[in-house]
């Protein structure tokens, strides 16, 4: 649920507006520009004017204390046009029928060409109409509205380690794992989301050949386990909107907490699919969206808090240490029409070096090591930004791994792949 950013840091400023816009009692006819409509769920009005107003055009509501607010025209069509009232402190208390003027402080020289304005720090870009969908490649909840996703995914995994020096394999696993994750979300404003997510894994199977290297060559085992994931909590902030600034830029934060003591799956007994420790991950991604094209680039941070796991046989526990990842994607969507649009992307992660501890057995270190994984999918519109059906294929590249079993040297590779069918909707 990827599985988020937001108002006025890094590259926007607030513009204050202090009382140089006189009543709008006096506006000039030939300029008289009325609220129609207000949408306050939606952060939107619409007003008419005697003519067309241009798209990034301010306009100024002047309320009974004196007070005034700046609205700015998202889209225009006629003597019909849309603005933005979320900026607006007092926008609740916008009603029809109240006037509104153009703004002094750049309306003044206006041409028929869309407004430009200089972004502090930045080159002059061209607002653009900006409208969030449920496709889009940095999805963020309109205010007031909820949204749910249900995925079923199946991840296939191959790690093989070998003892360095002899050459003889240790061990050959395949994990094969289903997971349904479900996810909800919820837009408290135009620019701050938050949701919560779970999982329940049916069934995950891990096959280990034994070789030469190890005490049980020649032996195929199978270890099963089942049970429910750990659930997140994920807070989204859009720090700007591409309608206001050159980009959509989001800061992400989830936390995924400990539930409970990992159990190891053993021939004889089911395991359970708990991870022992908590997770916390931090993340940032900017991006922009065209009419038909749309790109994201994100960074990534992710803490893995030591954790616990118990062997139901034995008792005995095996204990690993706090271990992080450093995450950088780059993503690309193509809208081929209304409903289809195509999303590719690449990641690149470095996991740093892990260690787990069994009493009466060797320490188990895996070095750091860096991993590239591609992503392919395909989102349909069943009914545009209402329900969306996700098709998703990724696949993490065969990676070498170095590390120890005691003061025994290993190596070998690891490499994953994952299937995905999602449903999302949005209400």
């Amino acid at each position: 649920m990827a599985f988020s950013t937001k108002k006025n840091i890094g590259f926007t400023q607030a513009v204050l507006l202090i009382g140089l816009i006189g009543s709008t009692a006096g506006a000039d006819e030939q300029n008289n520009i009325l609220i129609k409509q207000v949408l306050p769920e939606r952060g939107q009005a619409i007003v008419q004017t005697n003519s067309s107003v241009n798209v990034g055009s301010e306009l100024i509501a002047t309320f009974k204390d004196g007070k005034q607010c700046p609205l700015k025209v998202l889209k225009s069509n006629g003597n019909l046009s849309t603005i933005d009232t979320s900026t607006c402190k007092a926008a609740n208390d916008l009603v029809a029928g109240q006037s509104l003027e153009l703004s002094l402080f750049e309306n003044d020289h206006q041409s028929a060409e869309p407004t430009q304005r200089p972004i502090p720090g930045k080159a002059p870009v061209y607002f653009q109409e900006y409208e969030r969908d449920l496709t889009d490649i940095q999805y963020q909840p309109p205010a007031g509205k909820s949204v749910v996703l249900i995925q079923y995914s199946k991840s296939l995994a191959t790690n093989v380690y070998n003892i360095t020096n002899s050459g003889s394999t240790l061990n050959n696993q395949s994990l094969s794992t289903e997971t349904y994750n479900a996810l909800y979300g919820y837009g408290f404003s135009k620019y701050f989301g938050a949701g919560l997510g779970f999982g329940y894994a049916p069934t995950s199977i891990s096959t280990n050949a034994y070789g030469a290297g190890s005490s049980l060559s020649g032996q195929t085992l199978s270890y099963n386990s089942m049970g429910i994931t750990n659930p997140f909590l994920q807070i989204q902030h859009r720090l700007e909107e591409q309608d206001d600034s050159a980009f959509n830029t989001d800061l992400i934060l989830s936390y995924s907490p400990n539930i409970g003591t990992a159990n190891s799956a053993t021939t004889k007994t089911t395991g359970n699919t708990t991870r022992g420790g908590d997770l916390t991950t931090l993340g940032f991604a900017f991006g922009r969206k065209f009419p038909k094209v749309a790109y994201s680039i994100g960074i990534g941070f992710q803490m893995y808090g030591a954790s616990t796991s118990t062997n139901p046989d034995t008792n005995v526990q095996s204990q690993s240490n706090t271990r992080n990842q450093f995450n950088f994607s780059s993503s690309i969507q193509w809208r081929t029409n209304e409903r289809l649009s195509i999303l590719g992307a690449v990641y690149s992660g470095n996991f740093s070096s892990s260690t787990s501890s069994t009493p009466g057995s060797s320490t188990v270190t895996i070095n750091n090591f860096n991993q590239t994984a591609l992503e392919l999918a395909a989102l349909f519109s069943i009914v545009p930004n209402q329900y969306v059906i996700k098709l998703d294929y990724q696949n993490a590249f065969q990676t070498a791994i170095t590390g120890t079993v005691g003061s025994t040297g290993i190596n070998g590779t690891t490499s994953s792949s994952l299937y995905g069918l999602s449903l999302l909707t949005e209400f």
